[in-house]
């Protein structure tokens, strides 16, 4: 697939967020969005992933972004949001079983858009300044805030 058609699909599903906070951060039909736990953590499982993008099953199922803190930036952020994304349109939200998708490899900080930098930049000076609270179980003490994700609009399918 192009670069542009990623870049396109990165630019909505990083900037949909900030407009739901804007929107002050509820749906206009009275029901709670959905969130992702964006998280730091020491190490992931596997070494050669960048993140590991955790959704698990069922109504009150977390979604959990997790991401190295000596390496994690704006473009590994923005591919796991990207990701996600696309899980949500494929398995639905939530999805029926729990998914770990693994994302290796890096993308070029330059494809960001300006919007997604500012955006992506937000998040993670947030999850620095965060103070290790939480125990993720198997991941140890991590970093963690809570984002809005965009609404999933619904897919005629064939």
């Amino acid at each position: 697939m192009s670069q542009s058609f990623f870049k396109r699909r990165v630019a909505i599903w990083i900037a949909l967020p900030s407009l739901l906070v804007v929107t002050l951060g509820f749906r206009g039909d009275g029901q709670a969005s959905r969130t992702a736990t964006l998280a730091l953590v020491r190490t992931l499982p596997d070494p050669s992933a960048t993140a590991t993008i955790v959704r698990e099953a069922g109504p009150n199922g977390r979604t959990i972004i997790l991401m190295r803190e000596d390496n994690a930036d704006a473009a590994t952020l923005a591919t796991a949001l990207t990701s996600l994304s696309m899980s949500r349109e494929k398995y639905g939200d939530p999805p029926t079983n729990e998914l770990v998708i693994k994302l290796r490899g890096h993308r070029a900080p330059s494809s960001l858009s300006a919007d997604e930098r500012r955006l992506t930049d937000a998040y993670l000076s947030r999850l620095r300044d965060a103070n290790p609270r939480e125990e993720l179980e198997g991941f140890g003490p991590a970093r963690t805030i809570v984002v809005p994700l965009g609404q999933l609009q619904p897919v005629a399918r064939k």
